[in-house]
């Protein structure tokens, strides 16, 4: 893959008619795709050839058409991505020669002017990066995070910090050296510094925006989410607070009485039990009425004035009814009503 590689760079790159055939057969895609999947060995030529490709500007509509099968994104977030890789890379090999040399790495302030120009010119990923986003125009239909979008602005500005680097080493030399240039180079070597100052100063606010502006996106979003979650328990409440009044106050309170009525008064509610419930106390047998059938509507009939006296008659019930004692309340003159008359009360109330 490697030889291939090389191969389309040094037959296509640079002959139009190559290239075009070239992008008609999908080269451009393949090539992609390929920087996409290949090993970090191969990410350089790959970046570079590219970047020479591009040179024939009909082939940037194919490379800005390009989407990737996996993530669906197109060639500058994934150019992003090299570029962060590519960070993470150095960082890791900054950590490496300070474990193994016991010393940090010379940066790029420390290097010689001659090193530096050759290390930013030679196998530098970061400075082909720049020129494949240089040729794409730093712009990208896809939406980026907070993080990329920073990024992409810090790599629009690559080569005018890396200026700015060479220009302050150079004059860190002369000075070394003792060399003081003519008044009007050394005018204009101090504008430049200070135009380089400024330039970072403006770039850095710029980051600062973004970070502003990611944040109150972010707070935004909260906002809308426990709004939303507040709406929708204001709903749920709402639905319940509904279901509940839907239910009658009156069909409520009778099941309540008629449930108390039956634990206290079983003959009563069904007078049915009642009549074939043995009874204990050798009471006369149940009346002649015997077990009743239920209307044809399945519903069982209401105690009849003849229930309720035969129940009021029997020899239990009166003993019941004479045991209850009466209230203790006091009367406004009025004597106090007789033990069981309750009952009697509850009973006719029941009968008609």
């Amino acid at each position: 893959t490697l030889t291939a590689v090389d191969v389309v760079w040094s037959v296509v790159a640079g002959n139009e008619d190559n290239e075009m055939a070239f992008e008609h057969a999908g080269g451009m895609a393949a090539l992609v795709r390929l920087l996409e999947e290949c090993p970090q060995s191969m990410k350089c030529l790959l970046v570079s050839c590219l970047a020479q490709l591009l040179e024939n500007e009909l082939l940037l509509e194919s490379l800005q058409r390009w989407r990737s099968k996996s993530t669906k994104k197109g060639v500058v977030p994934l150019l992003l991505d090299l570029w962060a890789e590519e960070e993470n890379r150095i960082a890791e090999a900054d950590k490496m020669h300070m474990e193994v040399h016991n010393e940090a790495a010379t940066k790029e302030e420390q290097m010689p002017s001659k090193d530096l120009v050759v290390f930013l010119t030679g196998q530098n990923m970061s400075t082909k990066l720049y020129a494949l986003l240089f040729k794409l125009g730093f712009q990208t239909a896809d939406e980026l995070t907070g993080d990329q979008e920073k990024r992409l602005m810090q790599i629009e500005k690559y080569m005018e910090l890396k200026d700015a680097i060479l220009w302050r080493t150079l004059a860190k030399e002369l000075s070394d050296e003792g060399i003081r240039p003519t008044t009007p180079d050394n005018r204009r070597l101090d504008n430049r510094l200070k135009s380089d100052v400024n330039m970072e100063d403006n770039l850095q606010d710029e980051l600062v925006e973004v970070d502003d502006r990611n944040d109150d996106a972010e707070k935004r979003e909260e906002k809308a989410f426990y709004q939303r979650v507040h709406l929708e328990e204001a709903a749920k409440r709402s639905t319940a607070r509904r279901i509940t009044q839907s239910v009658p106050t009156s069909t409520r309170t009778k099941i309540i009485v008629d449930s108390h009525k039956a634990q206290v008064y079983p003959p009563l509610i069904n007078p049915s039990s009642a009549e074939n419930a043995p009874s204990n106390t050798g009471s006369k047998p149940p009346s002649e009425g015997g077990n009743k059938e239920l209307p044809p509507s399945g519903r069982k009939s209401r105690p009849t004035s003849a229930t309720v006296d035969e129940y009021l008659g029997d020899a239990a019930t009166s003993r019941m009814v004479a045991s209850r004692p009466s209230s203790g309340r006091p009367t406004s003159g009025r004597s106090p009503l007789p033990a069981g008359s309750g009952v009697h009360a509850a009973a006719a109330l029941r009968a008609s």
